[in-house]
């Protein structure tokens, strides 16, 4: 099973728990799946049960075949043997603004 990496812009849907200055995030996620539609649908899943919406997705790319990637970035590593060990969905770097932000 390979493991898509995710790019997404999110907001907080009530009752979230980020922190409540923060509007809005660009989150990089770490999905294990077959293929990119399923990715898509399981990361989806998994902002629906964190009460994150999801605004826009930037890009989604098997993690494998990412020529710019970073393949020495630790983060994106641990995340990614995470997601392959635990068969759910990470999420990794992440960056928030509030709306004076934005």
């Amino acid at each position: 099973m390979a493991v898509f990496v995710v790019l997404a812009d999110v907001s907080p849907k009530p009752g979230c728990q980020m922190d409540p200055s923060i509007k809005g995030a660009v989150v990089r996620c770490y999905v294990p799946a077959g293929d990119e539609d399923t990715a898509l649908d399981l990361l989806r899943s998994a902002f629906d049960r964190d009460l994150l919406k999801l605004d826009k997705v930037e890009w989604c790319v098997n993690f494998e075949s990412t020529e710019w990637e970073n393949p020495d970035n630790e983060e994106a590593l641990k995340c990614v043997r995470q997601a392959e060990k635990s068969g759910e969905v990470v999420y990794g770097e992440t960056h928030g603004w509030t709306d004076d932000e934005r």
